[in-house]
């Protein structure tokens, strides 16, 4: 398991300058070997109320967004686990390149 902090989710999307790199920054956090890997074999995954959060985030800082973070964070971000604690991501596996 893997933690990430208020703080670093903040700072992940708010000084992105668009919403892919905000969800990329948080990839970024969650696997610290992110330019090695090449493919991900399923979604991290966080609580309800920590997706909620983020995808608040995300809203707040990407305003004239529109449904366009909703869409990107239905098709690319994390999944869903009611057994973790706030905060907490459960990763998922991936290959690395070669």
């Amino acid at each position: 398991m893997h933690a990430l902090d208020l703080n670093t989710i903040e700072r992940s999307i708010t000084t992105a300058e668009t919403p892919i790199e905000g969800l990329t920054n948080l990839y970024k956090a969650v696997f610290p070997n992110w330019e090695e890997i090449k493919t991900l074999t399923g979604f991290p995954k966080v609580n309800r109320e920590t997706a909620y959060r983020i995808l608040g985030i995300f809203r707040r800082t990407f305003p004239n967004d529109g449904n366009g973070i909703v869409l990107m964070w239905l098709n690319n971000g994390f999944g869903i686990d009611e057994s973790l604690a706030d905060y907490e991501v459960k990763p998922c596996g991936y290959e690395v390149a070669k």
